[in-house]
């Protein structure tokens, strides 16, 4: 089932790739985590296509990401910021149990890491 997934991952990605070359459209990966986009990044250099065509994104700036950001492969990735979002339910709980009312959603704001800062986020995850 992996290896199937796999290889349909691959061929589409290869066909949206061979489309958007046809009409000069560049090429972008966005990702819902650092890990599928390394995988994204690495199934397309297996198809013989180069990091500096297309644009890859990643979500949580893990170590690998940044480390793929560092090779040149990993063009963004954002900070999900957990000691935000564990404060923000800590302070929804608290203010639910005295009974008060809170938004129905809290937003706390994705950072974006880029090769420009993204020695400041070596050390949070």
């Amino acid at each position: 089932m992996k290896a199937t997934f796999a290889v349909a991952v691959l061929a589409a990605l290869m066909a949206s790739t061979a489309s958007a070359e046809t009409i000069g459209v560049s090429m972008q990966s966005f990702d819902n985590n650092d890990e599928m986009a390394i995988g994204a990044i690495q199934a397309l250099k297996a198809a013989g296509l180069s990091m500096d065509d297309l644009i890859i994104v990643g979500i949580d700036a893990t170590q690998d990401g940044l480390a793929a950001m560092a090779a040149g492969d990993l063009d963004v990735t954002v900070f999900q910021n957990a000691r935000g979002q564990s404060a923000s339910a800590v302070d929804a709980a608290v203010a639910l149990a005295r009974g008060q009312s809170v938004d129905k959603e809290v937003w706390v704001p994705f950072e974006l890491v880029t090769p420009r800062n993204m020695a400041e986020y070596a050390k949070q995850n």
